[in-house]
């Protein structure tokens, strides 16, 4: 159980750190990531975050909401910065959850005191989220 917990974090923090990189390139870099030049495959109305807000009211005026939630518990249906944001919190806490339970199944080979196991198993964590994020706001977005 231990190690299937572990791996299960390690990949939900992965995906919360591409999920970043995502957001980040949408908010900062729209223009020249994959997002701008594939406009076929990437509607502008849903991926271009300075339009894309629009999706969220009717007539794309601020005032009336498109429908009921899009700009609060639904707004992650609205534009592609908003729907990566939802998914980086969701594999977050995922990630959280099983790192945390990891600490009930320690195996005997592991000697560390479940305080100082937990403080490494986060600054392994934090790395591995930093390092996809680089990889792919860097080389893939």
């Amino acid at each position: 159980m231990f190690w299937l917990f572990l791996s299960l974090s390690f990949i939900f923090i992965s995906l919360s750190g591409i999920c970043e990189s995502i957001m980040d390139k949408l908010n900062f870099h729209y223009g020249c990531s994959i997002f701008g030049r594939n406009k076929k495959t990437f509607p502008e109305l849903f991926w271009n975050s300075e339009v894309s807000w629009k999706n969220k009211y009717k007539c794309g005026d601020i005032g009336t909401p498109k429908f009921l939630g899009s700009t609060t518990i639904f707004v992650f249906c609205t534009d592609g910065w908003h729907l990566f944001k939802f998914f980086r919190n969701v594999f977050a806490l995922l990630s959280t959850g099983f790192a945390v339970y990891t600490t009930f199944f320690i195996p005997e080979c592991i000697t560390l005191a479940p305080l100082l196991y937990t403080f490494c198993l986060v600054l392994i964590l934090r790395g591995l989220y930093s390092l996809l994020f680089n990889i792919f706001f860097d080389f893939v977005l």
